[in-house]
């Protein structure tokens, strides 16, 4: 009896640890098949190559206001336009030069829905990067929080765990946000760690409390010119598995050609 027992103890075993790779193989090649067949379905809508260069060249000018011409600013928001008038919740487009971090932006009416879910509204393990749902759509706010994950692939927001370090963050300054309207360079200034319970994700924060909570959990800080009519974007992901803990690149709406 007792090696009857024994042998289904190990046989148990043996079938929950099957199931735990095949389970954990699936996750890791099918939530990329899955991610790709969600790229083929938003790819028309993102900056083809020419514009990324066009993006890019205009950041890399160091020393000058980053800008891009009226015939780039009007095709991007044509774009984005047009994807929004056929993803219910789409809102914009987010792109960081020389990162994986190239993806449309969703907001739903809660904080939980994009978190699996893609931008065609099916469950996506990655999910989706979005934005706060108490935030406004059009990113008037003066607090715009654009949530992604940490993914082992290095998608979504994982890459804003690079930042962390001095040397990527100098090389990385900037970003792009296009929206309906408009086209924004986002000037990076801060890199927080901070817990998911933090007060820069009140959103009914003043300025000067986000600020201050920016500068006060930043292991990455630069002094520029922010005044209290500026609006920042702050892009959150995990910092790591099962961590309390997120890890939030903050970042400057660039207007009035000043920084």
């Amino acid at each position: 009896m007792k090696t009857n027992k024994k042998k289904a103890i190990r046989m148990g075993l043996a079938v929950t640890a099957a199931a735990l790779f095949w389970g954990g193989m699936y996750l890791l090649f099918g939530n990329d098949a899955a991610q790709k067949m969600e790229w083929n379905q938003v790819k028309d809508y993102a900056p083809d190559s020419e514009v990324c260069e066009t993006l890019d060249e205009a950041v890399a000018e160091t020393g000058n206001i980053p800008v891009v011409a009226t015939a780039t600013t009007q095709m991007l928001t044509a774009q984005v336009q047009q994807m929004n008038a056929n993803y219910a919740n789409a809102i914009g487009w987010i792109y960081v030069p020389d990162t994986h971090i190239n993806y449309p932006i969703m907001q739903s009416e809660d904080n939980d829905f994009y978190l699996h879910h893609g931008a065609d509204g099916g469950y996506l393990y990655a999910g989706s990067i979005f934005l706060d749902y108490r935030c406004n759509a059009d990113f008037s706010g003066v607090s715009n929080i654009l949530y992604g994950h940490n993914m082992s692939n290095r998608s979504m927001f994982a890459d804003v765990i690079n930042f962390t370090d001095r040397t990527y963050f100098d090389s990385h300054r900037y970003g792009w946000l296009t929206t309906e309207n408009d086209v924004y360079c986002v000037c990076f200034f801060a890199v927080d760690v901070t817990e998911n319970t933090g007060e820069i994700y009140n959103t009914d924060s003043s300025w000067r409390t986000v600020m201050s909570e920016a500068v006060n959990r930043a292991v990455i800080y630069d002094d520029i010119e922010i005044a209290g009519t500026d609006r920042l974007v702050m892009l959150s992901t995990c910092t790591g598995a099962n961590s309390s803990t997120r890890t939030v690149l903050v970042g400057k709406i660039m207007e009035d050609e000043n920084i």
